[in-house]
């Protein structure tokens, strides 16, 4: 990518993020939250180590619903989900990446998954030139799920506008169906100058 293009993809991560985006994906986190059986706020601070995203200070599993956890908090809840086998899924989100104080970055979106419905994303960017690493928490009412995720900016088009190719894995950290779950997943994406984000992601899930 040239310097210029470089410039581009930088000035579009500062630009002010539309606020109606992350409000709608603060809505979506506080209806899954809802259907998880939260009675507390899923923003609020908490020491429960179940899907707590400490920078983005972001928790929807404050709370969970009682009748649920020894079904999907054992190490067979996975199994009893998915019936211990390879499942395929899609996905697809709407968000916008943000460019924090301290220069750090992170995405929020809504997502809507073929297998696990409606949720949230939260990702941690690290940004490498014209790669980078990050590492993306999901929430749906079914829990939390962690992947590691490496991708790739391709060149601006005209507009300004930056297509991105990626992968990932699940990785410790996920909670209740997804406490032992194993997941590949392959991204594809663009991120236009006033910041929005948009992907769609291809993966199986195994137990």
């Amino acid at each position: 990518m040239s310097a210029v293009g470089m410039r581009a993809v930088r000035r579009g991560w500062a630009v002010t993020v539309p606020i109606v985006l992350v409000a709608a994906v603060l809505g979506v986190m506080l209806v899954v939250w809802a259907t998880a059986g939260g009675t507390t706020s899923p923003t609020g601070p908490s020491s429960d180590p179940r899907g707590v995203v400490t920078d983005a200070g972001v928790n929807p599993w404050e709370a969970n619903d009682p009748a649920l956890l020894p079904r999907l908090d054992s190490t067979a809840g996975f199994a009893s989900e998915y019936g211990g086998r390879e499942v395929e899924w899609t996905q697809t989100g709407l968000g916008a990446v943000i460019t924090q104080d301290d220069g750090s970055m992170i995405a929020v979106a809504a997502v809507e998954n073929s297998v696990d419905g409606p949720g949230a994303v939260v990702a941690e960017i690290t940004l490498n030139g014209t790669s980078g690493t990050q590492r993306a928490t999901r929430y749906t009412a079914k829990g939390v799920l962690v992947g590691e995720e490496e991708f790739t900016l391709g060149t601006p088009d005209a507009a300004g506008t930056v297509p991105f190719t990626g992968s990932g894995e699940c990785v410790e950290g996920g909670t209740r169906a997804y406490k032992n779950a194993e997941c590949s997943y392959t991204v594809t994406g663009t991120l236009d100058p006033t910041n929005v984000v948009t992907f769609e992601v291809t993966g199986t899930t195994t137990r």
